[in-house]
């Protein structure tokens, strides 16, 4: 069994000390990601959260792989069961010959690291981040064998030049103890413990197995977002109509206005796909030679601006 803890600066949080059989408390509402969600200005999102993007086996952004004494694991692979688009992320805890150990499915926007003397696998770093979201969200199904538990976490930390340490600065966590035949949404709230404090990196970490791992325990993961306070996001919103979504390619876009509007759409990564500029009251773009998954079009005039998502099928 191969056991899994957090790096030095946050695995003492009350989450990780629960007992996993316990349900975490229930969210009393949710706010679907519909295709016309709005986005904050300046919010971040979780790079691949769609999971529409992967270079062979490995999903852009992700650390789903490490090497074990010499021999390479894939830790969750690309899976076609998907709830949008066309892929979804799957981690599945596999025994490892090897050492004879079961070992969870893990992805994560950090580094893993493996203890070989205590059996311990410790995760650590991220991505570039600096807003504080109000909570992770995502779909998933999940095939549980024996005891284990789905789990998902999400950790915003700032480096700390005096101890030379991250401190945790926001976490919060999704743990589910039963079979998920088809897909349901999750909520993980994230509880700040610094209020002021302005995170530097990112990390989540999606395991198929807890304490215990059982192989075969199965984690498939998709669309993963981030939720705002609805405070934060902008009231200067261009009025736009925005058809048919999903398209096949070709997307209508409707304006109250004739005032010029550039149109940018952007993958799931932040890269700039496409730009074009707007004159007319009614235009249509040609997305056909994009690839099929998640992209969000980002509409600004000079004082408004509105970000939407589409799907191209």
């Amino acid at each position: 069994m191969l056991k899994i803890k957090l790096a030095k600066g946050y695995k003492n949080h009350p989450l990780f000390k629960q007992n996993q059989t316990k349900k975490m408390k229930k969210i009393t509402f949710l706010i679907a990601m519909l295709s016309i969600t709005f986005y904050s200005v300046n919010a971040q999102q979780i790079p691949n959260g769609s999971f529409e993007n992967w270079t062979g086996d490995s999903a852009s952004s992700w650390v789903t792989k490490f090497s074990l004494f010499g021999t390479p694991l894939t830790l969750a692979s690309k899976s076609t069961t998907f709830q949008d688009g066309q892929f979804a992320l799957e981690a599945l805890s596999q025994t490892v010959p090897i050492m004879n150990i079961t070992i969870p499915g893990i992805a994560t926007l950090g580094k893993i690291s493996v203890d070989i003397a205590n059996v311990t696998a410790v995760f650590s770093s991220g991505v570039p981040f600096t807003d504080k979201p109000l909570r992770m969200k995502g779909w998933y199904q999940y095939n549980r064998q024996g005891t284990d538990s789905a789990i998902a976490i999400v950790l915003l930390t700032k480096w700390n030049p005096i101890t030379s340490k991250s401190d945790t600065i926001g976490i919060g966590g999704f743990i589910h103890t039963t079979s998920q035949a088809t897909y349901a949404q999750f909520t993980a709230d994230i509880t700040y413990q610094n209020q002021t404090a302005t995170p530097d990196t990112l990390n989540i970490i999606l395991l198929s197995s807890g304490r215990a791992a059982t192989a075969g325990s199965k984690f498939t993961v998709d669309n993963l977002a981030f939720e705002y306070d609805q405070s934060i996001l902008s009231n200067n919103k261009l009025d736009c109509y925005i058809y048919p979504n999903p398209s096949n390619g070709l997307i209508n876009v409707s304006l109250a206005s004739n005032e010029k509007t550039t149109a940018t759409l952007y993958n799931s990564l932040g890269q700039k796909m496409f730009s074009k500029a707007l004159y007319t009251f009614s235009s249509i773009l040609d997305f056909s030679n994009l690839p099929k998954g998640i992209y969000l079009l980002e509409l600004k005039s000079d004082e408004l601006r509105t970000v939407k998502k589409i799907t191209l099928k």
